[in-house]
């Protein structure tokens, strides 16, 4: 279960959590906090077992760990029996020296290089590339080249859509009427068939209607054709695979503007792993969102998927940006930053890169 991706392993959150207990009742704490680690990193709002990894996490003396996830169950829970426990477990003297704020990373002498996919925003990548820079302290670049993403395993919503509304008005207006609607779309019989034609029938359906282009501007908004997020990976690797090589390459992150999925799940907003990585602004921004919230949606997306290419796990704390988000609503509860969990990893991954580093000089 833990070699399979954060996506799949959100079905399995549960098994964690009743794993901790089971080796809790057995004596064995630091199983136990294994366990509710991975659990809470899937699933970060349960505060029932935040309390319980900060309890455990005193009892190890992981004092900040423990600060941060009690002074979050203080911030946002609306249960007052696990607020006052976690105002309680605050109130200890060994909290006192943990408060003030830690610098942030750095990693001298590595880069990761942004590639943009075709329709990626300009003003979105310059965000990310901003913002991974002053948080993540690697050095960054926007490589000028855009890639036209592969459109191998690519599901084709749209059509499947226009093949459903012209199959009922065939079957509601019988084939006599849909030959006349050929007719005055001015469609031959042989080329029904292709997307484009299949498009021009349904845009010209929508336009009998009295809010025709509201409607057809809607389909459009909303019904998108969505990218296998693995081919979109491989297709960065082997693009830039000069890149790849270069000596201080820390990755390649991959920003496009079209939908996004993987398996036989419905989207992802982002995808990563070790040297490589994609991320998808397609959902964080429609007429009825904020350019500001679009912006700071796409750069936490960056902060979770940067994270992967340079090898530290998801963390446990909610509102950290890397935080998992199975929807919009989570998404924006989070903030813009990376927590403590995350900066502790990252100074520990740093470490192993500046040693690995040295030993190849």
């Amino acid at each position: 279960m833990d070699s399979i991706s954060n996506v799949s392993a959100r079905k399995y959150v549960d098994v964690y959590f009743e794993l901790a207990e089971i080796y809790l009742k057995t004596g064995l704490k630091e199983k136990a906090m294994e366990s509710l680690q991975k659990g809470l990193r899937l699933e970060s709002w349960n505060y029932k077992y935040q309390l319980l990894l900060a309890k455990l996490e005193i009892d190890a003396q992981l004092y900040l760990k423990a600060y941060e996830r009690l002074h979050f169950i203080n911030r946002f829970c609306e249960d007052r029996e696990y607020c006052r426990m976690a105002d309680k477990l605050l109130k200890k003297p060994e909290f006192k020296i943990y408060m003030k704020q830690d610098p942030p990373p750095s990693l001298p002498g590595y880069k990761l290089y942004i590639i943009q996919f075709e329709g990626a925003q300009p003003i979105f990548i310059d965000a990310v590339a901003s913002r991974i820079f002053q948080v993540f302290g690697i050095e960054v670049e926007v490589l000028n080249e855009r890639l036209k993403p592969d459109t191998r395993k690519i599901r084709n919503n749209r059509e499947h859509f226009y093949d459903l509304v012209i199959r009922n008005y065939q079957i509601r207006f019988g084939m006599h009427e849909y030959d006349e609607l050929l007719r005055k779309t001015n469609i031959p019989r042989s080329k029904a068939e292709n997307f484009k034609s299949k498009e021009t029938l349904v845009k010209a359906l929508c336009m009998q209607e009295p809010n025709g282009g509201e409607l057809w501007n809607y389909i459009q908004a909303t019904i998108r054709d969505q990218y296998d997020a693995e081919v979109l990976l491989k297709q960065i690797q082997q693009s830039f695979k000069k890149k790849l090589d270069l000596h201080g390459t820390i990755g390649l992150l991959g920003i496009t503007a079209d939908d996004i999925y993987f398996d036989d799940y419905n989207y992802l907003f982002g995808s990563g792993e070790p040297r490589l990585g994609v991320i998808s602004h397609a959902r964080f921004y429609d007429n009825e969102t904020s350019l500001d919230t679009a912006i700071k949606r796409t750069v936490m997306q960056a902060f979770s998927t940067t994270g992967f290419i340079i090898g530290i796990p998801r963390c446990t704390s909610p509102t950290c940006a890397r935080a998992y988000a199975h929807s919009l609503a989570e998404h924006d509860r989070k903030e813009d930053q990376i927590c403590r969990e995350c900066r502790d990893n990252l100074r520990e991954r740093y470490r192993e890169l500046s040693i690995t580093n040295e030993e190849d000089d």
